[in-house]
Protein backbone atom coordinates (compact mmCIF):
# COMPACT_ATOMS: atom_id res chain seq x y z
CA UNK A 1 0.00 0.00 0.00
CA UNK A 2 1.21 3.34 -0.96
CA UNK A 3 0.52 6.50 1.07
CA UNK A 4 -0.12 8.36 -2.16
CA UNK A 5 -2.95 5.99 -2.95
CA UNK A 6 -6.04 8.20 -3.45
CA UNK A 7 -8.41 5.64 -1.83
CA UNK A 8 -6.46 5.47 1.47
CA UNK A 9 -5.78 9.24 1.58
CA UNK A 10 -9.51 10.05 1.29
CA UNK A 11 -10.38 7.57 4.06
CA UNK A 12 -7.87 9.18 6.45
CA UNK A 13 -9.26 12.68 5.85
CA UNK A 14 -12.91 11.70 6.19
CA UNK A 15 -12.45 9.82 9.49
CA UNK A 16 -11.37 12.93 11.46
CA UNK A 17 -13.48 15.59 9.74
CA UNK A 18 -17.06 14.26 10.25
CA UNK A 19 -16.42 13.49 13.93
CA UNK A 20 -15.43 17.09 14.66
CA UNK A 21 -18.41 18.55 12.80
CA UNK A 22 -20.80 16.05 14.39
CA UNK A 23 -19.48 16.76 17.88
CA UNK A 24 -19.92 20.52 17.37
CA UNK A 25 -23.50 20.02 16.11
CA UNK A 26 -24.40 17.83 19.12
CA UNK A 27 -22.93 20.35 21.59
CA UNK A 28 -24.73 23.24 19.89
CA UNK A 29 -28.04 21.33 19.96
CA UNK A 30 -27.59 20.54 23.69
CA UNK A 31 -26.87 24.21 24.41
CA UNK A 32 -29.99 25.34 22.49
CA UNK A 33 -32.19 22.82 24.32
CA UNK A 34 -30.74 23.86 27.70
CA UNK A 35 -31.41 27.55 27.00
CA UNK A 36 -34.97 26.76 25.87
CA UNK A 37 -35.60 24.68 29.01
CA UNK A 38 -34.33 27.40 31.36
CA UNK A 39 -36.42 29.99 29.52
CA UNK A 40 -39.55 27.85 29.73
CA UNK A 41 -39.14 27.22 33.47
CA UNK A 42 -38.46 30.92 34.12
CA UNK A 43 -41.57 31.87 32.12
CA UNK A 44 -43.71 29.48 34.17
CA UNK A 45 -42.48 30.93 37.46
CA UNK A 46 -42.83 34.55 36.36
CA UNK A 47 -46.31 34.28 34.86
CA UNK A 48 -47.79 31.58 37.08
CA UNK A 49 -50.74 32.86 39.08
CA UNK A 50 -53.03 30.70 41.14
CA UNK A 51 -56.35 30.01 39.51
CA UNK A 52 -59.29 31.99 40.84
CA UNK A 53 -61.07 29.64 43.23
CA UNK A 54 -62.71 32.07 45.67
CA UNK A 55 -65.55 34.55 45.21
CA UNK A 56 -66.42 37.91 46.70
CA UNK A 57 -70.08 38.80 46.17
CA UNK A 58 -71.02 42.49 46.36
CA UNK A 59 -74.54 43.90 46.55
CA UNK A 60 -75.73 47.45 47.16
CA UNK A 61 -79.30 48.77 47.49
CA UNK A 62 -80.91 50.72 44.66
CA UNK A 63 -80.06 53.96 46.49
CA UNK A 64 -76.38 53.32 45.69
CA UNK A 65 -76.90 52.32 42.04
CA UNK A 66 -73.70 53.14 40.14
CA UNK A 67 -71.35 52.77 43.12
CA UNK A 68 -67.82 51.63 42.28
CA UNK A 69 -66.20 48.75 44.14
CA UNK A 70 -62.42 48.35 44.28
CA UNK A 71 -60.79 45.08 45.34
CA UNK A 72 -57.01 45.27 45.78
CA UNK A 73 -54.41 42.91 47.22
CA UNK A 74 -53.41 43.35 50.84
CA UNK A 75 -50.49 40.93 50.91
CA UNK A 76 -48.06 42.55 48.46
CA UNK A 77 -48.78 40.41 45.39
CA UNK A 78 -48.38 42.14 42.04
CA UNK A 79 -51.97 41.88 40.82
CA UNK A 80 -53.77 44.90 39.45
CA UNK A 81 -56.84 46.05 41.41
CA UNK A 82 -60.31 45.03 40.26
CA UNK A 83 -62.71 47.95 39.79
CA UNK A 84 -66.33 47.32 38.93
CA UNK A 85 -69.55 49.34 38.78
CA UNK A 86 -72.36 48.01 40.97
CA UNK A 87 -76.02 47.93 40.02
CA UNK A 88 -78.54 48.51 42.78
CA UNK A 89 -80.14 45.30 44.06
CA UNK A 90 -78.01 43.00 41.87
CA UNK A 91 -75.16 40.71 42.89
CA UNK A 92 -71.71 41.23 41.40
CA UNK A 93 -69.39 38.23 41.70
CA UNK A 94 -65.64 38.72 41.56
CA UNK A 95 -63.55 35.55 41.21
CA UNK A 96 -60.14 35.80 42.88
CA UNK A 97 -57.25 33.57 43.82
CA UNK A 98 -56.68 32.82 47.53
CA UNK A 99 -55.03 35.62 49.50
CA UNK A 100 -55.72 38.81 51.44
CA UNK A 101 -57.71 41.60 49.79
CA UNK A 102 -58.95 45.08 50.67
CA UNK A 103 -62.49 45.98 49.58
CA UNK A 104 -63.73 49.58 49.18
CA UNK A 105 -67.04 50.84 47.80
CA UNK A 106 -67.39 54.47 46.69
CA UNK A 107 -70.53 56.34 45.74
CA UNK A 108 -70.39 59.91 44.40
CA UNK A 109 -66.86 60.42 45.72
CA UNK A 110 -67.55 59.11 49.25
CA UNK A 111 -66.57 55.75 50.67
CA UNK A 112 -69.51 53.79 51.99
CA UNK A 113 -69.25 52.08 55.38
CA UNK A 114 -69.18 48.33 54.87
CA UNK A 115 -71.48 46.24 57.05
CA UNK A 116 -69.15 43.91 58.88
CA UNK A 117 -67.01 46.56 60.62
CA UNK A 118 -68.91 49.76 59.80
CA UNK A 119 -65.65 50.96 58.26
CA UNK A 120 -65.11 52.24 54.69
CA UNK A 121 -62.39 49.62 54.05
CA UNK A 122 -62.64 45.92 54.88
CA UNK A 123 -59.78 43.44 54.79
CA UNK A 124 -60.81 39.98 53.58
CA UNK A 125 -58.83 36.74 53.64
CA UNK A 126 -59.90 34.26 50.99
CA UNK A 127 -58.98 30.59 50.97
CA UNK A 128 -59.62 27.99 48.27
CA UNK A 129 -63.30 27.67 47.36
CA UNK A 130 -64.42 30.36 49.84
CA UNK A 131 -67.42 32.66 49.40
CA UNK A 132 -67.44 36.11 51.00
CA UNK A 133 -70.61 38.21 50.68
CA UNK A 134 -70.56 41.98 51.26
CA UNK A 135 -74.13 43.25 51.28
CA UNK A 136 -74.93 46.88 52.03
CA UNK A 137 -78.36 47.62 53.45
CA UNK A 138 -80.60 50.48 52.44
CA UNK A 139 -79.74 53.42 54.75
CA UNK A 140 -83.44 54.41 55.08
CA UNK A 141 -84.29 50.95 56.42
CA UNK A 142 -81.51 51.22 59.00
CA UNK A 143 -82.80 54.47 60.59
CA UNK A 144 -84.17 54.16 64.14
CA UNK A 145 -87.91 54.62 64.65
CA UNK A 146 -88.96 58.11 65.70
CA UNK A 147 -91.18 58.89 68.69
CA UNK A 148 -94.11 59.75 66.39
CA UNK A 149 -93.85 56.34 64.66
CA UNK A 150 -93.75 54.54 68.01
CA UNK A 151 -96.88 56.37 69.27
CA UNK A 152 -98.86 55.49 66.14
CA UNK A 153 -98.35 51.77 66.70
CA UNK A 154 -99.80 51.57 70.23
Amino acid sequence: MNQNDPVNAGAANTSTSPGTEGRFFVLAAIAVVAVMFVGMVALLYVHEKPAPSAVIVLRVPKVYDGAVATVDTDDGRDISPVRTRLSGGKDVRISLSPGRYVVKIEYKGKRLPLPSHNQPVVSVELIDYSYFPIVLEDPAAMQPATQANADDGG
